[in-house]
Order: structure tokens, then sequence, then C-alpha cells
């Protein structure tokens, strides 16, 4: 993606419409055009939202990851969040806006003039076929006045942003003669095909880990309850000591030092039954010694502290 990004990296198609089923991920690919004019694609990313700050992270990444390299020209649909975030990742690049999104949002706003008859062909020429600055001024002005809307809002909008959607304006930037971010479409239904099993997999994979992280807090949180009930079992070494009223577990297999392999450590309970047994030993030698060299009616001093 980075190699074909460095030779046909200089208009890139930035489309967001295509949203992730399921999850209502934006996926935001960009794509643009070899030298035998088939897509190619150079990266894609996912948002949770359209703020501004999502679409800075989104170029700085992008940019980051195809070595600081700034395309000529960027294609994208009517955003005042992406648009805001382009002039700043990008302050040198020409922006462009698709023509097809122009179209469907003129739907909402200009409805009534486009059952008009007449105006959607006057429209659609205004958009796409005006290849000099004076062609535009004269069909534009004609599209205001023979439908009287040179006071409508969104028209008015429209004719502000000129500079980033009409041809005439766009000569001095290599386009590729692309006029909508539609090119982008067959990428977008390869990956609506492909990226749903993947990213429900991945989701899925990660709600697993959060489902077995909780387990494991719950059970470890359940030991540290029940361990003082059995803390003859808990195994310790030499060293350790609990104390105020703290019981800390020791992993008899993984906490050895350094020369102690093959030493078995030895349990509380283990060394409490040693040392019983080592004191009775005891007795029984001094015993055994005192009879030896006493006469058999004297009683040894041992035997009476015992």
């Amino acid at each position: 993606m980075k190699e074909d990004y460095c030779l046909f990296g200089d208009l890139i198609v930035h489309d967001i419409t295509y949203r992730t089923n399921k999850y209502e991920m934006i996926c935001g690919p960009f794509v643009g055009v070899n030298n035998h004019t088939h897509n190619c694609m150079f990266g894609c990313g996912f948002l949770l939202n359209e703020r501004i700050e999502s679409f800075e992270w989104l170029f700085h990444t992008f940019l980051e990851a195809m070595g600081g390299l700034h395309p000529k020209t960027i294609m994208t649909d009517q955003s005042f969040a992406m648009s805001s975030a382009i002039s700043s990742v990008f302050p040198n690049s020409k922006h462009r806006l698709c023509v097809w999104h122009i179209s469907e949002n003129s739907k909402k706003h200009i409805r009534d003039l486009r059952n008009q008859d007449g105006f959607l062909d006057l429209f659609d020429h205004v958009l796409k076929l005006c290849h000099t600055i004076p062609e535009f001024e004269y069909y534009w002005n004609r599209l205001v006045t023979e439908y009287s809307c040179m006071n409508n809002d969104w028209l008015k909008k429209l004719y502000n942003l000129r500079e980033k959607w009409c041809p005439a304006f766009s000569k001095d930037f290599f386009s590729a003669g692309i006029l909508s971010s539609q090119r982008s479409e067959s990428t977008n239904h390869a990956l609506s095909r492909k990226m749903q099993r993947k990213v429900h997999k991945v989701l899925s994979s990660s709600d697993s880990n959060e489902v077995a992280r909780a387990l494991c807090e719950e059970a470890f949180n359940k030991l540290k309850v029940d361990v003082e009930a059995h803390v003859g079992s808990i195994y310790f070494s030499d060293t350790d000591s609990p104390h105020n009223g703290e019981v800390q577990i020791s992993n008899p297999k993984g906490s050895r030092n350094k020369g102690e392999r093959n030493v078995r450590r030895k349990s509380v309970r283990e060394k409490k039954t040693n040392q019983a047994r080592g004191r009775k030993q005891a007795v029984h030698r001094s015993a055994s010694t005192c009879s030896a060299e006493l006469p058999s009616s004297m009683a040894c001093s041992s035997l009476l502290d015992t």
C-alpha cells in the first residue's frame, strides 16, 4: 500500500458513507487511481463518530504511515468536520467535493426546485460540465434567475464553495478527471463482503478476553478470602512471614531462589510436624543417655523436667 501511494498518491478519494451494519462503525477507505485507471487502496480507517478530532487523528495516522507524503488532491463528501480536519492536516492539498453527494443533498434542500421542468438538466450542467469560469458564471446566473432561487440559503452556500466542486476551478490541480467519490463504491462493496465477518471476529475475541479477565479477577479475589481458612496448605519460603494480618500467596514452583531448582520446599504443616517429631526424638535420646550413666534407682533430672 505504501509503495502504491508513493507512485499514485497524487489523488486520494476518501468516502465515509459506508458503515458496518452490525456495529455502526464508520469505514473510511483511502482510494487512488493507478496508471491503468484502476482503483488502488492505500489504507482504511474505522471511526466511531464524525468529530473534527476523529478526522484529524485519522489523517495524521494515515500521513505518518505513508512517510509524511501529502497528496496533491483529496476528494471527499461535503462535511464541515472533515473539511476542517483536512485544512489542518493537509494545508497544501487541494480539497475537492464530490458532485454526486452534492446532487444527493439537493434532494433534501431544494426538493421543490428539482421538481420543476428543466431544473435538473441545468443544475447537472452547472455541477459537471462547466470547464471555464465565465461559462460557470453564465449558467449559474441563468439557473438562479430562471427559477427565482437566488435567495435560497443552500444554493448560496454551494456557490461560496464553488472552487471545491466546479471543474473550472480545479485545472491547476491533478484530479485524474474524477468528479465523484463514487469510485470508492466498488471498494466499499468489497469491504462489505469481507469485513463483516472479520470485524465481528475481532470484536468477539475482545469481548471473550474481557469475560476471561473478569472471571480470573473474581477467582483471585475469592482465593484471597478463602486462603486464611486453609493457611496450612499454602507454601511459604523460610524467610516469608505474613504480617499485619495479611496472607501472601506464593507459588511453590515459580518462586524458587537460584540453585534451588531440585529442592522441594516444605509446607507449614510439614514443618510443624517435623519440629514436634524432633522434640520427641531429643527427649528419647536424652532419656537413653541418662539411663546408661545413672543407677536404676535414681531418676534423671531431664526426665523430671519433661
